[in-house]
């Protein structure tokens, strides 16, 4: 369709006209506010539709999801915006669980990561009282064997 043929369609429509979408083949319709709750056919498909409320039209767009709202069918650049944008926010909320998700993670290695820490500090205490042990027995052995102290040395710190 032209643009000039776009034009002559538009100049068609009345500003107390009542314009919607058929709900069967997209086509955009107008038609007298008096027809509001009315059964008619659409032009295009032939299907049966009822005229919607005519302050239903007037209803504000605030609220409404871009699925909600009737386009003209011939806007293809519109569906393709509608398209992509519900593509984006699906994305998003995609992402944000992705996010989600990994704070969720992090949380719990780093919880992992302060037990893990916690047990090696023991286990190098541990390790360091072994270590005393051992040496201690050594010293005890050595003054055992070469005959000299019979008692143990005092605990080294």
């Amino acid at each position: 369709m032209t643009r000039k043929e776009k034009q002559a369609d538009t100049a068609a429509v009345q500003s107390d006209d009542i314009v919607f979408a058929c709900p069967h083949c997209g086509e955009s319709l107008a038609v007298d506010r008096r027809a509001a709750g009315m059964e008619v056919t659409c032009p295009k498909c032939g299907g049966n539709i009822t005229v919607p409320a005519a302050d239903a039209q007037d209803a504000p767009v605030a609220g409404r999801t871009l699925k909600s709202i009737a386009f003209d069918p011939r806007d293809e650049r519109i569906r393709e915006l509608a398209s992509a944008l519900d593509a984006a926010r699906s994305k998003i909320a995609e992402l944000t669980e992705s996010i989600e998700e990994t704070n969720r993670r992090r949380v719990h290695l780093e919880e992992l990561r302060v037990s893990h820490n916690r047990i090696l500090e023991n286990i190098r205490r541990e390790t360091d009282a072994i270590r005393e042990s051992l040496e201690r027995i050594a010293d005890i052995l050595k003054a055992t064997e070469s005959g000299g102290e019979e008692h143990p040395p005092a605990a080294r710190s």
